[in-house]
């Protein structure tokens, strides 16, 4: 008897209602469509929108971007704090990183503004908004409009 576990043939003794349950298959879960079955567009309006709280600096930063099968033609954004335009912040967009060759667009007024610009995101791609120079506290959010592209089986 190697480390008082009795002899190898013995059956381990098991806690009161301790015997396990019978074995069952795995729930089999439906089959999804393969990317092949995908064959019909559709275009939609793009609304969306995220938010973020200022810090004790008055600076925060958003990130949205499109996910699945799906592509967004950004043609216009709306930033705003809850102070308004007046409270003096600066908002400034980058496409897929904070980087001065990244920016797309900036606004001096990042309480309230709205702009145009031609963005086509795909998957991957991601719109950053930060803002600097805010009432520490604020509510901050960007909206972005334009079509959205996307695929159905």
């Amino acid at each position: 008897m190697p480390w008082g576990r009795g002899p190898f043939w013995a059956i381990p003794a098991r806690p009161a209602g301790g015997w396990r349950a019978p074995w069952r298959p795995p729930h089999v879960l439906r089959a999804r469509p393969l990317i092949d079955h995908y064959t019909r567009p559709i275009r939609a309006e793009l609304d969306v929108s995220a938010g973020v709280k200022l810090n004790n600096a008055g600076a925060g930063f958003v990130t949205l971007a499109p996910d699945g099968m799906v592509i967004w033609d950004v043609r216009q954004a709306h930033v705003a704090t809850t102070s308004g335009p007046t409270d003096g912040s600066e908002c400034k967009l980058y496409r897929a990183g904070v980087y001065p060759h990244r920016q797309v667009a900036e606004t001096a007024q990042g309480g309230g503004d709205s702009f145009d610009f031609a963005a086509r995101l795909r998957p991957g791609d991601t719109l950053i908004a930060v803002w600097s120079g805010g009432v520490a506290g604020d509510a901050a959010t960007l909206n972005l409009t334009g079509v959205l592209h996307a695929m159905a089986a």
